[in-house]
């Protein structure tokens, strides 16, 4: 027999968690916060290469950059204090969905299962279960 693969993750280092936790708090992804924390801590924008640079080992299990680790640390801070704002990290809040937004969802989802019905019924009545 082949051993099987292991199906649990391995665990997160306690610093990757900080910078999930601190990007989840902000609202972002863990890549534009990577890219605030550069921000926050050259005092410039990094370049798409550099940043990809630094993101890329994180993604594949590396701790994440020091400075990355730093700015999530100060999240978290303020976040505890209640004192956690957006915009001092220049970061927009989502949009909230419009009714517009949310009948063009439900537009597609009853396109998606009609489209889904036809190939149902164009299968089984091919096969000969109908």
């Amino acid at each position: 027999m082949y051993p099987l693969p292991r199906l649990t993750p391995a665990p997160l280092d306690p610093q990757s968690r900080d910078v999930i936790q601190a990007a989840g708090m902000l609202e972002i992804s863990e890549y534009d916060f990577m890219a605030i924390a550069y921000r926050e801590w050259f005092g410039s924008s990094a370049t798409r290469q550099a940043l990809e640079g630094y993101f890329r080992p994180y993604m594949f299990g590396d701790p994440p950059p020091f400075w990355a680790h730093r700015l999530a640390l100060e999240v978290l801070d303020l976040h505890e204090r209640g004192q956690l704002k957006n915009s001092r990290f220049a970061v927009d809040p989502p949009p909230r969905a419009t009714m517009r937004d949310v009948s063009m969802g439900i537009t597609q989802l009853i396109i998606m299962l009609c489209v889904l019905w036809i190939i149902f019924d164009a299968v089984l009545s091919t096969t000969g279960h109908m």
